[in-house]
């Protein structure tokens, strides 16, 4: 079956970067690629989990794609169970023996839509409805998807809100997060640094690349269902925003080339952001009869789908990554001051065992 086609952005700018997701099954098949200008490459990865393997495209990829575009190689039940996530919010009508089938037709039926949307939406129900879900032949699925991909795109238009570079717009930058906005903005808002010491090696900052993917998803479910996730969507994404950075600011270098520490400016609202989002993983692992569990089977979802730790390991990352971030003392503010400073000093060494001493207490990997 081909892949099937879809468009996120409408920024009609040509695409310069890629991100794609394979399949950790052997031989590795490759599940999806997002084309897309340099500005929207970092917002689509985060939502569909691909965020550090966001590239710039190949010279020798010749091929034109508008930004946006995403060649979706999945099962067709995976891209529904994505429909759904991002904008066919209607949640699964009650009763036994429900399908997506009558998900589908729950969100045609109890929502208004555009001509244009609703006729795609009509298109793709009468094909799903023609037969029993298990039993559709290729083709069916091919244009069931086909239908629900125009209308995804046609959707684009009345929620601007997934679209970051609306008409006459220009990004910028906003400390780490690209923006769209027409009218002039303050371009270094401010904020509040706490200066921190961090292990030069990167083994310690391994799990937050796959984090940041995991909280970037969850921040897009919490956008469209908030009142069933224990954190708004600004939360989870402030927090894998931090994670991104820190994985940046720390390149994979080898143990014995690695500095012994590095200065890092941590903004206060993100460590307090981290240790929201870590409390509620905590929670959402422990605890299934959370009044908003919406959070505990998204990371299900993420962990079967994409083939990612439990909830409970991943919350056990977060915790990990959280207490190197949040260890402060003498020692930490000696070297701070030595490094800002640029001054060696005979306490500056000792200053500086103390925190390699603080460090292996924590079992921080180094």
């Amino acid at each position: 079956m081909p892949p099937t086609v879809r468009r996120l952005t409408h920024c009609p700018a040509p695409a310069t970067h890629a991100t794609a997701r394979q399949s950790r099954h052997q031989p590795p098949r490759l599940r999806w690629v997002i084309y897309s200008c340099r500005h929207h490459g970092e917002i689509l990865a985060r939502d569909f989990g691909g965020l550090h393997h966001l590239r710039p495209r190949d010279a020798a990829d010749r091929t034109h794609y508008a930004c946006g575009t995403m060649l979706d190689h999945r099962p067709a039940t995976q891209i529904m169970e994505d429909f759904f996530r991002l904008w066919l919010i209607t949640p699964q009508p009650q009763g036994e023996h429900r399908t997506w089938v009558d998900r589908l037709r729950a969100n045609v039926q109890e929502r208004t839509w555009t001509p244009e949307i609703a006729g795609h939406l009509d298109a793709a129900l009468t094909v799903a409805a023609s037969a029993p879900p298990g039993q559709h032949t290729q083709e069916q699925l091919s244009t069931l998807l086909r239908h629900l991909a125009a209308a995804e795109h046609e959707d684009l238009r009345t929620r601007p809100g997934r679209v970051f570079l609306p008409p006459g717009g220009e990004p910028w930058r906003r400390g780490r997060r690209t923006v769209a906005t027409t009218a002039p903005v303050r371009t270094r808002p401010l904020v509040l640094d706490l200066p921190r010491i961090l292990p030069g090696t990167p083994a310690w900052i391994r799990p937050a690349p796959y984090l940041a993917d995991v909280l970037g998803l969850a921040a897009a479910a919490a956008r469209a269902r908030p009142h069933d996730y224990p954190l708004p969507a600004l939360t989870l994404d402030n927090a894998a925003d931090l994670l991104k950075d820190l994985a940046a600011s720390l390149p994979d270098t080898p143990p014995d080339t690695a500095t012994q520490a590095v200065l890092y400016p941590l903004p206060a609202w993100a460590l307090n952001a981290l240790r929201d989002v870590t409390a509620a993983l905590r929670t959402a692992a422990e605890d299934e009869t959370n009044p908003r569990p919406a959070l505990r089977p998204t990371l299900l979802l993420l962990g079967e789908d994409l083939d990612y730790p439990t909830p409970a390991e991943m919350a056990a990352g977060l915790e990990s990554l959280l207490v190197v971030l949040e260890l402060d003392g003498p020692a930490v503010r000696e070297v701070v001051a030595d490094l800002m400073l640029g001054r060696r000093r005979k306490r500056h060494r000792t200053a500086l065992d103390e925190v390699h001493a603080q460090w292996a207490r924590l079992g921080v990997p180094l």
